[in-house]
């Protein structure tokens, strides 16, 4: 048998978790034989030669089970689904399987909360970093790709379907020359490829009124 011993997959995606299987029996001819998953040791699918059964949440192709690819699709994955799955097979006294940790990501997103700035007085930018798992993250922000200090972190949020959402804020003293630079915040997760980054389009007000500036 062959199955990963770890897996991740993504919030809101589906999963596929491969086990595949050899064997110099033709298992067909063995009326007990069976390929079934269990997640945190309770039955979930399974096929053998007499019956096979999906449901709605987890399903696995009872002819390619019976032909050594025993593959578990799990639907709309969700942070419950974390934990340890099983892929068996057996037949007469042969039994055989294999573990699987599946862990998931969820990749954040960043919203701007507040982007108004008053040219020569100190101005409060904010982010919203949210919908991300794991906990760890790196937030940066930038101007014109450079790395800005003083930046500020809210209280990290958990969200009721078991991500996090935190606030980044930085307060800075822009000038005229700062009309023509890019401002923007960026996030590193292990569930991004590269980093996430969100350019801010500043509002600058003078005296009562706001112009708009990138």
């Amino acid at each position: 048998m062959i199955a990963p011993s770890a897996y991740t997959a993504t919030l809101g995606s589906e999963a596929n978790i491969p086990c595949t299987f050899t064997s110099d029996q033709n298992l067909k001819d063995y009326p007990e034989f069976a390929v079934s998953w269990h997640y945190n040791n309770s039955a979930i699918v399974g096929t053998d030669n007499s019956k096979r059964y999906n449901t709605s949440k987890y399903s696995m192709d009872g002819d390619q089970a019976l032909n050594g690819t025993a593959n578990l699709r799990i639907s709309n994955i969700s942070m419950a689904d974390r934990g340890i799955y099983q892929c068996s097979v057996s037949y007469t006294q042969f039994r055989e399987q294999k573990t699987t940790v599946m862990t998931i990501q969820a990749v954040p997103k960043i919203t701007v909360v507040n982007d108004d700035v008053i040219i020569n007085k100190k101005s409060f930018l904010c982010c919203e970093i949210s919908g991300f798992y794991p906990v760890d993250n790196n937030i940066t922000w930038l101007r014109d790709g450079e790395p800005l200090g003083n930046v500020l972190q809210g209280k990290l949020q958990n969200n009721p379907d078991g991500t996090y959402s935190i606030n980044s804020s930085i307060i800075l003293r822009l000038t005229e020359e700062d009309r023509k630079r890019n401002f923007s915040c960026r996030v590193q997760h292990v569930s991004l490829p590269t980093p996430l980054n969100k350019d801010l389009q500043l509002y600058i007000y003078e005296g009562n009124d706001a112009v708009y500036f990138a």
